[in-house]
């Protein structure tokens, strides 16, 4: 919603979602073993799904783009990061790239939100 938002105001804004890169090189049906923290494999597999999308996401946002003149751009890196490692791994790469960086955290217990947020995300 942000990226849309952000489109619509003239910002040049691209989304970059871990999940889809995740889908891409491991498969979309994936059991709950497969994202237990404790399974040493799978975190690699994560890890190398986040990597890849971060990479798509700066080299976006350094390089040159169609009649750029320029103009501001903004990316949003959507994914769960949860950990502190994982968040200071995307800082250092942005820092390395004078990316400025903003986490954006967002907490809901309300089911009845959480349940239409997963049916709109599993249409698009």
């Amino acid at each position: 919603k942000i990226a849309r938002y952000l489109a619509w105001q003239g910002v040049q804004c691209r989304h970059f979602n871990v999940g889809e890169y995740r889908r891409q090189r491991c498969g979309a049906r994936l059991s709950h073993h497969f994202f237990d923290p404790g399974n040493a494999e799978a975190e690699g597999q994560r890890l190398e799904a986040a990597m890849a999308c971060l990479e798509d996401t700066v080299t976006w946002l350094t390089g040159s783009v169609d009649g750029d003149s320029g103009q501001m751009r903004v990316a949003v890196y959507d994914a769960t990061n949860s950990t502190m490692a994982r968040r200071q791994m995307i800082r250092e790469r942005c820092a390395s790239l004078g990316i400025a960086l903003l986490f954006i955290e967002s907490v809901c217990t309300d089911q009845a939100v959480i349940l239409e947020n997963v049916r709109q995300v599993k249409q698009d």
